[in-house]
Formats: structure tokens, C-alpha cells, sequence
């Protein structure tokens, strides 16, 4: 009870590719056993450079950038062939949709770009873009993308500090929107 406990020296430290590799079956089986043909063992200087260059090369094999799955990043990769194989007669109910979407963000993108006191050519940019950038990357389905009124807002306060006079000059006013989102 009364005696002191020893602190136990700090274990060797090792790479992140020599603790992964020391974990696997093969390099456990290669640390057990001397290596056969005159060849140093893995725990001298010789088999631990050895080590090291194995354990490289197996974190380059398991780590390595494989062929990407464009489908991951790139959702329309999966649906768009599956879309164009449907029948000319089922498209029309997706032909509607998209419709409905435009008649919607097209008033709504203008009449948010003249609230931010941007020409309302601006508001079809902010209203159309974003919505086809997402129907190519995006994987939400219930997400909305585009412009809001309390955006279109805190831009016009943005624009009117740097810019006086807006609608004076548009021009300005559309480069100092610009610049706001990395503000």
C-alpha cells in the first residue's frame, strides 16, 4: 500500500503506416519469424526499413484514390439514363413539373433581385442557377434552393453601405453583390 508504483517507461513510437502495419496477420507473422535466406530479421535496422517501405506500400494500395463513383457526385449519372429510357408518354408529367417550377422562380427571382435593388436580371440568374447546379449534384429531393426574401434583404443593406445609390448605378451595385458572399 505505502510504496510508491514505478511509472512505466513511455512506449516507442511508431508511424501511423508501422501501427497499421504492425496490426496486420502478415506482419505479425513476419515479426514472429526470422526471414529465411541469410536475409535480415524485421526487427533489425535493415527489417525496419523493410517494414517501413511495406507498410507504405500497403497504405498506398488500401488508401489510394480507386476509381471514383461519379454517381456519388454526380446523382443525374444514376437517374438521367433511367429518365430517357422512360416512355415519351410518362416524361410529360416531368415536363409539367419543371414548368411549374420556372412559372414559380421566374417572377419570384425578379421581384427578390429588385428587394436586394439589383437589376431584375440578376434574380433570374440567382432563381434559375442554383436550381439546375442542384439538379446535377444534388441528392436531397425536399431541399429548395434559390433566393429568399431575408437574403435579398440583408444584400440590399450589404449593397446600400458600399453603394449609395443603386439603382444609380447597377453596374456597381451588382459587383459589390457579388463580393458580399465572401465577406
Amino acid at each position: 500500500r505505502g510504496q510508491a508504483r514505478s511509472a512505466r517507461p513511455p512506449a516507442p513510437s511508431r508511424s501511423l503506416g508501422a501501427r497499421a502495419h504492425a496490426r496486420s496477420p502478415r506482419a505479425r507473422r513476419a515479426m514472429a519469424t526470422p526471414a529465411a535466406n541469410g536475409e535480415e530479421s524485421p526487427g533489425s535496422a535493415a527489417g525496419a526499413e523493410m517494414c517501413d517501405e511495406s507498410c507504405l506500400a500497403l497504405l498506398r494500395e488500401r488508401c489510394s484514390v480507386r476509381k471514383c463513383d461519379l454517381s456519388k457526385v454526380m446523382p443525374a449519372t444514376h437517374w438521367l439514363p433511367v429518365l430517357l429510357k422512360k416512355p415519351k408518354s410518362e416524361l410529360v408529367n416531368d415536363l409539367v413539373a419543371g414548368l411549374t417550377v420556372a412559372a414559380v422562380l421566374i417572377p419570384q427571382g425578379m421581384a427578390y433581385s429588385m428587394l436586394a435593388e439589383l437589376p431584375p436580371i440578376q434574380g433570374l440568374y440567382t432563381a434559375m442557377l442554383p436550381a439546375l447546379g442542384y439538379m446535377v449534384f444534388g441528392t436531397c429531393v425536399h431541399l429548395s434552393v434559390g433566393p429568399f426574401a431575408l437574403v435579398s434583404m440583408l444584400t440590399a443593406t450589404g449593397i446600400r453601405v458600399l453603394v449609395p445609390q443603386p439603382n444609380a448605378d447597377p453596374a456597381e451595385a451588382v459587383r459589390v453583390a457579388g463580393g458580399l458572399p465572401v465577406v
